[in-house]
């Protein structure tokens, strides 16, 4: 199997961390300190009956230095401010080279996985890495 038909539905190594819209920016890169990871979803409200729940946004680390950058005080600025809200997502059925592409083609290091409208995890550049690098050690 390669790369082309390698799914992404499995490379999510960790629970999905989420973040409310109205957290201060400091408290959001906190967790994300916390947690060692570079990206929380923004979460919107949780859907009748389905579990988890519908992304409002994402707030990477690219944000989180961009606001530091313009002076901007982290203790008042809320996740809302700085998140990305036109997301770019993938299904988990979606391939992993579609899905490596899709990243690289919007610049990002971090992509939604979103099933129903709600998303079930987030596949990082490191993920999609480690996945290739698998394949490639197998066929070896």
């Amino acid at each position: 199997m390669g790369a082309g038909e390698l799914t992404v539905r499995g490379l999510t190594t960790r629970p999905l961390v989420t973040v409310y819209p109205d957290e201060t920016l400091r408290a959001v890169a906190e967790t994300m300190t916390d947690e060692v990871i570079g990206a929380v979803v923004v979460r919107g409200e949780r859907p009748p009956i389905a579990p988890g729940v519908r992304p409002l946004g994402i707030v990477s680390e690219r944000d989180v230095v961009a606001a530091v950058a313009q002076g901007r005080d982290l203790d008042t600025i809320r996740a809302e401010d700085v998140m990305t809200m036109t997301l770019a997502t993938a299904e988990p059925d979606e391939s992993l080279a579609a899905v490596a592409a899709q990243m690289v083609d919007n610049e990002i290091r971090h992509m939604p996985l979103v099933t129903g409208g709600v998303v079930v995890g987030l596949v990082s550049e490191r993920d999609v890495l480690r996945a290739l690098l698998s394949e490639t050690a197998r066929r070896e």
